[in-house]
């Protein structure tokens, strides 16, 4: 059983239990591979996984830099789980951006 806002993030998790979602599957090679950026709010711990993940660059509270090599394998894709979040400040509002459109993302979010 979980709390969850109106905006469909959870307010909370208890003991082993995590939350994620598929945020690319490409089976068509329609996507870009490349440097992306997930940004977030909140604390706790967001993974990434499957095997279009390819290297995780960077992690800092809010923010995890990702290299992203899309194809057609069996597992590919981008899913991200909230594994861990804080009731008092829970993880919400996550966004995948290409990293080379980070600068204009600042200016127009």
């Amino acid at each position: 059983n979980r709390d969850v806002y109106t905006d469909g993030y959870p307010a909370s998790l208890s003991g082993d239990q995590t939350v994620g979602t598929m945020l690319n599957r490409d089976v068509y090679m329609n996507g870009r591979s490349g440097q992306y950026t997930i940004l977030y709010d909140g604390d706790g711990i967001l993974l990434v996984s499957l095997t279009s993940v390819k290297t995780v660059k960077r992690r800092e509270k809010g923010r995890i830099d990702i290299k992203l090599e899309l194809s057609t394998d069996f597992n590919n894709g981008l899913f991200v789980t909230i594994a861990k979040t804080n009731p008092a400040d829970p993880i919400r509002n996550i966004r995948v951006i290409p990293t080379e459109a980070l600068e204009q993302y600042d200016i127009f979010p």
